[in-house]
């Protein structure tokens, strides 16, 4: 199945209500309508705002401490299936002593992105706020298979996709702010505030973002 796959990688803990009614608001203002949910495959419990919100900020044991021989610190994760291959799904871990990279995903048809660029951009930007997102990429299966390889970024900055999102604190990490900005496609936006009218004043304001055509 060719799908375009939206990610966005986070250190934030993001299992908080006022997260999830905005992330299950846009996605329903934007179109994007899921039937079935759950934490676990298969997927039964039928979606709703309100269990989908309860299940979003649900939690159990995190990450497994080796010198304790236990459980320490919460983690949590959602999945949500709609029509035409739309599914998202998204994984955060709180662990003391450890930094863990938490992800959020939406996966969906061509066909989708054909009918829904614009909203498929807003949600893209408006998430990057909401999640404080560190990097993100907008892409095609396809791509992301070819890409998905290491890179070093003096010869070939690994996933360079057709939009992507790099974060200060994601250029400083991997020392390629010359490099990046040195490519044909770079694109500056200052980002702030989003949502539809709702204004949440927890959310910071994310600049830059950046968009790559490869």
């Amino acid at each position: 199945m060719k799908e375009i796959s939206l990610t966005l990688f986070t250190y934030q803990v993001f299992n908080k209500q006022n997260i999830a009614k905005s992330v299950f608001d846009s996605l329903s203002e934007n179109g994007f309508l899921f039937t079935k949910m759950g934490v676990t495959e298969p997927l039964k419990v039928r979606y709703s705002r309100e269990e989908a919100i309860s299940l979003w900020c649900s939690e159990t044991e995190g990450c497994y401490d080796i010198e304790l021989e236990k459980m320490v610190g919460k983690a949590g994760n959602f999945m949500a299936k709609g029509p035409k291959s739309l599914f998202m799904g998204s994984q955060w871990w709180h662990c003391p002593n450890k930094k863990k990279l938490n992800y959020i995903y939406l996966t969906f048809s061509v066909d989708v992105l054909d009918s829904k660029k614009q909203e498929v951009l807003y949600l893209f930007k408006e998430f990057i706020v909401l999640f404080e997102a560190l990097y993100g990429e907008i892409t095609h299966s396809d791509a992301l298979k070819r890409q998905h390889v290491t890179g070093t970024p003096d010869l070939r900055l690994p996933g360079v996709f057709w939009c992507n999102y790099y974060s200060n604190e994601y250029l400083a990490l991997m020392n390629c702010r010359e490099q990046v900005e040195s490519f044909e496609w770079w694109k500056k936006e200052d980002m702030e505030e989003r949502g539809h009218g709702r204004r949440n004043d927890d959310l910071p304001k994310r600049r830059p973002w950046r968009v790559g055509r490869a």
